[in-house]
């Protein structure tokens, strides 16, 4: 189920683990056996003992004991248990939003691409022909200064009916559309109140002047010029500005809040727009590690869990290395494996009916293809195989006594036991992969039923041989 919440200014849903209950009455129960020793409350380093009892890495301890509530030395045992499923939504929230950053960002970087591709375009089909430059500038907000006597300015200001603001690039003003208050001490101007102005060179100065009063008794309370050298890099300029007196000299009393940007190359904009995203998007990639790495320690284990199987999944794994497989080629790997399978089995029907290994090299395809792996396919597939390779031997064992040397039938035979002997390469290797893709398969199972992993449709667990960019463990990594 899931419940809405509203955390940093987003509606988020908070996903409920159907599971948590029991991880609750777990810390619950280890926290009250130790504390029903004292007076009911433990200390901080019995905290830290009790959790490293379930195997819960001492950064992830120290994390929840962070919290405010946990100041003193002795802690409440429900507290705790309240706080640390406090943090741990925290950090499903945090990742939830990083996602949905990160998916914005690699939007935005792809339509920065396309921009930059017409963009190149253009330019080829005017071949040469001159560059117009533009600078686009938008007037945000207005408000007293802080380094000067400003009381007498911004009574001006506040006391009249109108505040318009006036800029010059080249030979003509151009006016705003009249400011709104603002929250404070701020008058604020909409978002599309923003004047685009055609630059021949960065020698042209902006000017910014605010008046104040109706348009025909206007009284000009402060003015800036923006130096255009400072927009070379096209970047968004963002600044606050200090007015000047337009015939004295001096502090106006007031600040302006302006966002401008000089664009004098349509392609350095968007290859500047795609750099930008690419760094936000490394940056949110780093947090997510950060934080997939913390939320792997609120998972539970004992010392018994999975210690067979990783043994198991550790010599596959050495066999991987010696055969130069990485990790992101096991799907290439296992699809040949299928490919070879099939071509033995096919080579040896011709002195012996091999469905049994062609009827499992086309189960395989089907599932890689077709449909999805799960646990029981995995395992039926993995049965299979050794059943056909037990199959295998006994059929050379029983009929290499019987065959006649130099003869078309004792030919047969011969490429018949080459094949069936070949395609035990590819059969046992098949075994070893599906164990390994199964535990894996099981292994990001049990990681969504306790709330780490979050399944696309509730209930529903498949998986898919390792396909390139979407590997269990990568899943397990990025969370």
């Amino acid at each position: 189920s899931a419940r809405p919440s509203i955390e940093g200014g987003f509606l988020e849903f908070s996903h409920e683990n159907p599971n948590e209950a029991e991880d609750r009455r777990t810390l619950r129960g280890k926290l009250h056996e130790i504390a029903s020793e004292g007076n009911g409350l433990l200390g901080k380093d019995e905290v830290e003992s009790a959790l490293r009892s379930l195997h819960v890495p001492s950064s992830t301890i120290q994390s929840v004991l962070r919290d405010p509530e946990f100041q003193g030395e002795m802690i409440d045992p429900d507290l705790f248990v309240t706080a640390w499923f406090r943090r741990k939504q925290e950090i499903l929230g945090m990742l939830d939003r990083l996602d949905r950053e990160k998916r914005d960002n690699e939007r935005l970087r792809a339509e920065a691409r396309r921009e930059q591709n017409d963009a190149k375009l253009e330019e080829r089909l005017r071949e040469g022909a001159p560059q117009e430059s533009k600078l686009t500038v938008c007037i945000n907000s207005l408000q007293p200064a802080k380094s000067a006597a400003t009381e007498e300015a911004w009574a001006k200001v506040k006391s009249s009916d109108k505040c318009f603001c006036y800029m010059k690039c080249g030979e003509h003003w151009n006016k705003s559309r009249p400011a709104t208050k603002g929250s404070g001490q701020q008058l604020r101007w909409n978002n599309d109140n923003m004047f685009v102005f055609r630059v021949a060179s960065k020698n042209d100065g902006l000017i910014i002047k605010v008046v104040v009063g109706p348009p025909d008794a206007e009284v000009n309370v402060g003015a800036h010029a923006v130096d255009l050298a400072v927009l070379e890099n096209q970047r968004v300029f963002r600044d606050s500005v200090e007015l000047q007196l337009p015939d004295a000299g001096g502090s106006a009393g007031l600040t302006i809040s302006l966002t401008c940007q000089w664009i004098h190359s349509r392609v350095a904009l968007y290859e500047g727009h795609e750099r930008d995203c690419e760094a936000k998007i490394l940056d949110i990639e780093a947090k997510t590690a950060k934080y997939s790495e913390e939320l792997k320690g609120f998972h539970f284990s004992s010392e018994a869990e999975g210690s067979s199987e990783n043994c198991a999944i550790w010599y596959i794994e050495k066999g991987y290395e010696l055969l130069k497989i990485p990790e992101h080629q096991e799907k290439a790997a296992m699809s040949l494996a299928t490919y070879l399978l099939l071509l033995c089995s096919s080579l040896a029907c011709f002195s012996r009916p091999e469905f049994f290994g062609l009827g499992l090299g086309a189960f395989a395809w089907y599932c890689e293809r077709k449909a999805h792996w799960t646990d029981a396919r995995y395992l039926g597939f993995m049965v299979g195989l050794l059943l056909s390779c037990v199959v295998d031997v006994a059929w050379m064992l029983v009929w290499f006594p019987v065959w006649d040397r130099g003869s078309l039938v004792s030919s047969a035979h011969t490429l018949a036991k080459l094949f069936t002997l070949f395609g035990l390469v590819p059969k046992l290797f098949l075994v070893a992969a599906s164990y390994k893709a199964r535990y894996e398969l099981l292994l990001v199972t049990e990681q969504r039923r306790r709330g780490l992993l979050h399944s696309d449709v509730e209930g529903t667990v498949t998986h898919t041989m390792a396909p390139s960019g979407n590997h269990p463990r990568m899943a397990l990594a990025q969370v």
